[in-house]
Parts: structure tokens; C-alpha cells; sequence
């Protein structure tokens, strides 16, 4: 059979039965009337399209004969790789495309959820608060050596050093660990970071 005679028995143009068969259309007609209902969306096929100015009554697609028949060993519902199957007429890079736009869309509502409910923080925020805490405990932890020294040279007590010591170093670090109080203020006491441990 001929594109020409394939694009008469279906209705359509025949360099839109070639740009059909380089989908994968069949060129048998039986076969290809079939493809077409699966494989294209049912308001682009000629004859299906919307008119404005008809009559609203709905259109009851029947099956084919060989379709009831078809021994198909994949469920009617699921396809061989165990999605579910596409809706008749409807092209699957469309239904894929759509699937792909609604996971989207919930990922963006579930992270616009945890910002207002607190969960989630500004990346920038978060960064902008550990630079300032890793600042400023460099700063402290340098300045011990040049606060301590002179109070330590007449010390021979080596526990009183070292309690001096662990003095300076305890405050710089809860001074760094207020920083991040900040970030675990709006976060519930489940997800809040344990402050002490750092």
C-alpha cells in the first residue's frame, strides 16, 4: 500500500502519513487507525477536532475487533515496564511531560510549605550565619593566646591553667554556638542541633 492511498483511507495528507510513519505508525490501515488513536491526542486527529459552533455531545470510541482479541500478555492497565498505561489518543511524551510538571509543582508547594512552617531555611541565610560564627570564633580562639599569657606567667598551678584556659576556650565556643541557636530557633526541639555537642 502506498502513502497515498494510506493517507486517503485515513483521511489525512500524505506527508502527514510520512511524518506519522517516522513516529512509528504502521502502514497497514487497520493497524495504523489503531496506532493513532494511542499514540495521538484525540483533539489533533482530523474529524475529532473542537468546533465551537457544534453540538456538545460526547464521543464514544469503540475497539476494534482485532483490539479484543489482542493477546497481549502485559495487563490492560500497566505497560511492559510496569507504568500505567497510556490513555488512549494521548501521547505519552505529553503524559510524561505532564507527570514531570506536577512533580514540579508539589516539590515547590512542599518546600514554600517547610519555608512558612520553618523547616527549611534560606541557603543564603544559613551560610551567612556559619561564616559569621567560624569568623568569630577564629577571632576569639586567636585572642586567647595574647589575654592569657600575661595572666599566666607567675601561675604555677598547672590546674588553675588549665582552668584558665578551658575558661576562654568555653566562652568562645558558646559565643560561636549562639549563632547557631538562631538557625535551630524556628525548628521544633526534634530537629533542633544539639548546641552543646559542638
Amino acid at each position: 500500500m502506498t502513502k497515498k492511498d494510506l493517507a486517503l483511507a485515513l483521511g489525512i495528507s500524505a506527508s502527514m502519513v510520512s511524518r506519522l510513519i517516522k513516529r512509528g505508525m504502521p502502514v497497514d490501515v487497520e493497524r495504523a487507525k489503531r496506532w493513532r488513536r494511542r499514540h495521538i491526542e484525540p483533539g489533533r486527529m482530523k474529524g475529532v477536532r473542537h468546533d465551537p459552533n457544534a453540538e456538545c455531545r460526547p464521543v464514544a470510541v469503540q475497539p476494534d475487533h482485532d483490539e479484543l482479541l489482542d493477546d497481549d500478555p502485559v495487563p490492560d492497565d500497566e505497560d511492559a515496564a510496569g507504568e500505567p498505561a497510556a490513555q488512549p489518543g494521548v501521547n505519552k511524551r505529553f503524559q510524561a511531560a505532564r507527570a514531570l510538571r506536577e512533580e514540579y509543582l508539589a516539590l515547590a508547594a512542599q518546600t514554600s510549605h517547610e519555608r512558612t512552617i520553618g523547616v527549611l531555611r534560606d541557603a543564603a541565610e544559613v551560610e551567612a550565619i556559619a561564616a559569621r560564627a567560624a569568623s568569630e570564633l577564629r577571632q576569639r580562639m586567636e585572642s586567647i593566646a595574647p589575654v592569657l599569657a600575661p595572666k599566666l606567667v607567675g601561675l604555677t598551678d598547672e590546674a588553675v591553667i588549665y582552668g584558665r584556659i578551658h575558661a576562654e576556650v568555653e566562652q568562645a565556643l558558646e559565643a560561636a554556638a549562639a549563632h547557631f541557636l538562631k538557625l535551630a530557633s524556628a525548628l521544633g526541639p526534634e530537629e533542633a542541633p544539639d548546641v552543646c555537642a559542638l
